[in-house]
């Protein structure tokens, strides 16, 4: 039992180093890095999310929501200035990679390691908040978008994209709601400020 407890405790430490590193990475790249980089970097991150997901398919339709955000940025970027930057390899390699450390970090041992009265405490509280809200908005989008599925199954026929449009602002309105809430129950609670 001892053994098993400080095997945990070693590769729980790993994990959290692993994503640390990853992320210096990811701040020299995004600093220092060209656009080969860049590109190597989260040809690299989606490599390895996909060994550790066991599914490079799966992986690939997790990210190709922000590729095509990328792409419609970089067209607009060229329509405004007939020029492309690095903004959208950049924006696409950090979603990558922060995806990566995500899931590479113990979220269920993160509290039980750090003591309440260090500096990274506050920290690793923050990001579990945000992890929840991440997870929330996700589980509201699917169940928003597969309501709207049901009920529009296609979106070129009448009413499909009315249905969308409304299904989307319902979604956007929940979202708006729920951190109203989250907000001011941490301000009554003193941890907002």
């Amino acid at each position: 039992m001892v053994f098993s407890k400080n095997w945990q405790n070693r590769m729980t430490a790993l994990r959290i180093l692993l994503a640390v590193l990853l992320v210096c990475v990811l701040i020299l790249l995004l600093t220092r890095g060209g656009f080969v980089w860049i590109t190597e970097a989260a040809a690299l991150a989606l490599i390895a999310e996909s060994i550790l997901l066991h599914s490079a398919r799966f992986c690939l339709r997790r990210a190709v929501p922000v590729l095509f955000f990328c792409v419609v940025l970089a067209v607009l970027e060229w329509l405004a200035h007939h020029v492309v930057s690095t903004l959208a390899i950049k924006t696409f390699a950090s979603y990558l990679i922060v995806q990566l450390c995500v899931r590479i970090v113990p979220w269920s041992a993160a509290t039980q390691y750090v003591r309440p009265q260090s500096c990274l405490f506050p920290l690793i509280l923050y990001l579990l908040f945000v992890r929840h809200f991440v997870l929330v908005l996700r589980d509201e989008s699917v169940r928003s978008l597969t309501a709207w599925r049901i009920s529009a199954p296609y979106l070129l026929r009448r009413g499909g994209l009315r249905s969308l449009v409304f299904s989307l602002d319902a979604f956007i309105r929940r979202c708006l709601t729920r951190s109203e809430h989250f907000y001011a129950a941490q301000l009554l609670r003193g941890l907002a400020e």
